[in-house]
């Protein structure tokens, strides 16, 4: 793409010639196998109750014959109780099916990013990905996408008129413990006693950051590129280049 036809809005697929999310194979097969690992999860959420229900009647019954086989009728009662194991199990396999379409869709981000990159920067070049948003970026040029929404925006250096990073406080979570040490000492047999407890209290107090990177352009269409990244040593490094390259 030729200098003088930026900045530009674009679509990202048409572009990158990349099939969006759902068209692509593997992001078809995941859908598909998040699909039916909701189903499952929420299949098994809904019978666990009645399973629990019927697993209490049926020890009540159980005791008249064996007391062995009423306890452990109860024991699976309680492992599929709502906060019990059976609900832990399921509350971690949903996390594991998010977390694993997660994955799918960023590397789908990718696979745009390193597409949109080989025919629209010059020379060397850098990306970075948030999610399903990606800054590509070298001394030149450089493009947001956002493969959730097939957004593309592309710039010449020449439009920034700012560049800002901000790692923000968000938040602070503290936990806390006490431990009393005391006790009391009889005063001959006259049934008094004194004495006294001595408290030390601990706590840990973590504090919350996350990063704020913001490119101000003169491209009315889409005039700021922002991104809101999880706070971590690898993070201010990855924005601290991106931050010294940008900045006009």
């Amino acid at each position: 793409m030729s200098e003088n036809n930026l900045p530009a809005n674009l679509n990202l697929f048409n572009y990158a010639e990349t099939p969006d999310f759902d068209s692509w194979d593997k992001g078809a097969t995941a859908n598909e196998e998040y699909e039916q690992s909701m189903k499952s999860n929420k299949m098994w959420r809904r019978i666990r109750p009645f399973a629990m229900w019927a697993a209490i009647f049926f020890g009540m019954g159980a005791f008249g014959q064996s007391t062995v086989l009423g306890i452990l009728v109860w024991v699976i009662a309680i492992l599929l109780a709502k906060r019990s194991l059976a609900g832990h199990m399921l509350d971690n396999a949903e996390n594991d099916a998010n977390a694993k379409l997660r994955e799918i869709q960023g590397e789908h981000a990718e696979l745009c990013a390193n597409n949109v990159a080989k025919k629209l920067m010059i020379g060397q070049w850098s990306w970075f990905r948030s999610g399903r948003e990606a800054l590509i970026y070298s001394g030149e040029r450089f493009a947001y996408l956002n493969a959730a929404q097939g957004s593309l925006v592309a710039y010449n250096n020449t439009n920034i008129k700012e560049v800002t990073r901000e790692r923000l406080h968000t938040g602070t979570h503290t936990d806390s413990s006490s431990n009393t040490v005391g006790g009391g000492t009889e005063i001959g047999n006259s049934g008094i006693a004194v004495g006294g407890a001595k408290t030390n209290t601990s706590s840990d107090t973590t504090d919350f950051y996350e990063w704020h990177f913001d490119i101000l352009t003169d491209f009315l269409t889409y005039p700021k590129v922002s991104f809101v990244l999880a706070d971590s040593p690898n993070t201010e490094d990855l924005i601290g280049e991106a931050y010294a390259i940008l900045k006009p």
